[in-house]
């Protein structure tokens, strides 16, 4: 195991409810019917996060609108890594508002322990 993952492993394991609140992603399979039509079925997947900002800089190099939002969720292994097209929902740190995300575009964190999902509210 290398050190970055070591580092990652107890930060995951360090998190409590009390520094992320309940998070959810959910994945979403498209299937086409007889006539064409697309149907949605979403999976959730309970985890932790919360819903903050990319900086200026950051939102501007990756050519964000200026209403996209960052959540941030935990990784676990019972959580899949998020993929475009997947919402997710979480909360605002100080007012606890739960908000629900289309997913944009996903990195993590350099020890593994986070994804930073790009998202625009739905």
């Amino acid at each position: 195991m290398t050190l970055l993952a070591e580092i990652g492993e107890a930060l995951r394991d360090a998190f409590s409810d009390d520094v992320f609140t309940p998070a959810a992603l959910h994945v979403g399979t498209a299937t086409i019917g007889e006539f064409g039509e697309t149907t949605m079925t979403w999976v959730d997947h309970d985890g932790a996060g919360f819903i903050s900002r990319w900086d200026a800089e950051t939102m501007a190099a990756r050519g964000y609108d200026a209403n996209t939002a960052k959540v941030v969720l935990v990784q676990s292994t019972t959580l899949p890594k998020p993929k475009l097209g997947d919402e997710v929902t979480a909360t605002r740190p100080i007012t606890l508002e739960t908000e629900r995300y289309r997913v944009t575009d996903v990195s993590s964190d350099p020890a593994d322990a986070t994804w930073q999902v790009a998202g625009v509210k739905l």
